[in-house]
């Protein structure tokens, strides 16, 4: 069997499995969903992005697999045309909603909001100008054999450099998020609400890393995976941002002692400046309360 032929085998199924755990994470987080993004008032301010990030995949998986089936060399064109775009917001959805948790976290420092809005400039304006030059420069071809899913019979290796803007973002984002981490587990080591939120933050970088780098360099070698890979990225970026999001909206609905037996209370989100004083003296975006009680104010539930 050819490296071509066997690609095609491996990226038709792992189409399908991605599919299969993104529909497996909706129904497995759907009630905690409901109760802690739909159900409290007033909604979140950014529910809009929630969705996006949430749902646009669903939206991408669906458009495929009706496109997938014996496509002509038309709906070839329209499958990269609708998934493409699709894919790259649903990106940047994910990619904002990091960008949001890590300014809470840094207290609304206005050198990581420059920093942030320098990233829209210089990286996700160049990936959005590449799939635009991908798409315009690809030659697309009709597949009988639904085996094989790759539709392209002539392809730049533009596609192979989109994800290096999204990994220099990555890379940004979990660098400041190690380390204010590193600042507040110094300080506040025995909280394990802190733990959790930046060791996941820190494990779904890691995850999202690898992902990122076989966009880049398998395509190389073996193009016909491209798509497959990058609905994978979109996936996983939907799945690892949600639930971000859900541990800190679940956390922030319930006193902390009846989870960890801890003495850290969730904020609200109505929170400005941050305090300080005693031990958490250099921990910015914690204050003692009026009872003694450790109490964060950022705004982290935006992410």
């Amino acid at each position: 069997m050819s490296l071509t032929t066997s690609s095609n085998f491996s990226s038709y199924y792992s189409f399908i499995a991605s599919v299969t755990v993104l529909v497996y994470d909706l129904l497995l987080l759907l009630p905690t969903e409901i109760d802690y993004v739909w159900l409290p008032r007033p909604l979140l301010p950014l529910l809009p992005l929630f969705v996006l990030n949430r749902y646009w995949p669903l939206i991408n998986a669906a458009i495929s697999i009706g496109l997938l089936h014996n496509p002509s060399a038309a709906q070839c064109r329209l499958l990269y045309y609708i998934t493409g775009p699709l894919g790259v917001a649903g990106i940047f959805a994910s990619q904002a909603i990091l960008m949001i948790r890590t300014y809470a976290i840094w207290d609304r420092h206005r050198v990581v909001f420059w920093c942030f809005i320098g990233i829209w400039i210089f990286c996700f304006t160049p990936t959005a100008v590449s799939l635009v030059i991908e798409l315009k420069t690809s030659k697309f071809i009709g597949q009988h054999d639904h085996r094989h899913t790759d539709c392209l019979s002539q392809s730049s290796h533009m596609p192979n450099f989109l994800y290096i803007p999204v990994l220099v973002s990555e890379t940004i984002i979990a660098s400041l998020t190690f380390f204010k981490g590193v600042q507040y587990l110094r300080n506040l080591s025995n909280h394990p609400f802190l733990t959790e939120l930046y060791v996941s933050g820190m494990l779904f970088y890691a995850c999202l890393l690898l992902l990122t780098l076989a966009n880049i360099l398998l395509p190389m070698w073996v193009h016909d995976i491209a798509p497959f890979l990058s609905f994978y990225q979109n996936t996983f970026h939907s799945i690892l941002s949600n639930r971000v999001m859900l541990i800190i909206l679940t956390l922030r609905h319930y006193p902390t002692e009846e989870l960890y037996s801890s003495d850290v209370e969730l904020p609200d989100i109505t929170s400005d400046s941050p305090g300080s004083r005693n031990d958490v003296e250099n921990a910015s975006g914690i204050t003692p309360g009026s009872d003694g009680r450790i109490q964060p104010t950022v705004e982290i539930n935006c992410a």
